[in-house]
């Protein structure tokens, strides 16, 4: 059976067409670390690496949402720990008042110290983190506390949510951990001002359960939040974990094997350049020839 020029034009054009696409397909996954780009290349594999994307998506945004709650638990814990050193260096004043060998002047002395760290608590307890206050309940805008010690927050808090369930708790009742102007640490580091300025050891030995007891409620604050740090810690190691575990699986899916694919690059050139060399022979026929 005798073939034409003209076919051979036909089939060595025809060749050309499908080597040059076969090649920028391989060019193409190689240059995205991809064989499936689009759903026409594998729909079942599009469509399922799809999905894991989206899991990794939400996973991958928790990983991120548990650092920055991370950070802010830090923050708070910190500011805690500088009230829970200001409650005991409190502690040690009122011990000093209530020994019986201080005079009034001394013991006024030490009201005017134990002021200051009235001032240090309550700025703590007004301790802010990326412009918001995190011990004013679920009012973040507003100082929690007024100068006086006050409590100008609300009782109720703010918690973030992550994808598989795990609510962590990112704002506090400040009131519940520092009391007021008549509770809690606040209120007994006013009654021992007011013990050592009248100059009664009595009143001031009467206030060191209370002292305790509002530095006791600050260390089991801090002990609570030591907690939810430690859950918001595992939540960003897990998912970062399982973040990179769904990349690996899209990768499987989806991704191309550089070895295998240079090897069928070459090999598509090498194709490319015989069928080139095959077509430019052909048009050294003769016109005559080709029309045969």
């Amino acid at each position: 059976m005798v073939v034409s020029d003209l076919s051979l034009f036909s089939a060595v054009a025809s060749g050309l067409d499908a080597s040059y696409a076969g090649l920028q397909q391989v060019e193409q996954a190689v240059a995205t670390g991809k064989d499936v780009v689009e759903p026409s290349d594998n729909p079942a594999a599009f469509n399922e690496a799809e999905l894991l994307n989206t899991s990794e998506s939400a996973v991958a945004n928790d990983a991120a949402l548990a650092t920055q709650v991370q950070d802010r638990l830090q923050a708070a814990s910190g500011a805690l720990q500088q009230a829970a050193q200001i409650m005991n260096g409190a502690i040690s004043y009122a011990t000093e008042g209530a020994n019986g060998t201080l005079s009034q002047a001394q013991m006024a002395d030490i009201a005017q110290a134990v002021q200051g760290q009235l001032s240090q608590l309550i700025a703590q307890a007004n301790f802010s983190y990326a412009g918001q206050y995190l011990f004013g309940g679920d009012s973040v805008l507003t100082e929690p506390f007024s100068s006086a010690g006050a409590y100008q927050g609300t009782t109720s808090t703010n918690s973030v949510v992550f994808s598989n369930g795990l609510s962590l708790q990112v704002t506090f009742n400040g009131q519940a951990i520092f009391g007021d102007q008549t509770s809690g640490a606040i209120g007994a580091l006013l009654s021992l001002i007011s013990a050592l300025q009248s100059g009664n050891q009595s009143a001031v030995a009467s206030t060191l359960p209370a002292l305790n007891a509002g530095l006791e409620t600050i260390a089991q604050a801090q002990a609570t939040l030591g907690e939810e740090l430690s859950a918001a810690s595992n939540q960003a190691s897990n998912s970062n974990s399982v973040a990179t575990l769904l990349q690996n699986d899209v990768a499987k899916l989806v991704g191309t094997n550089m070895a295998t694919a240079s090897e069928q690059m070459a090999l598509d050139n090498a194709q490319l350049e015989a069928l080139v060399g095959i077509a430019s022979s052909l048009g050294r026929l003769p016109v005559i020839n080709v029309l045969a």
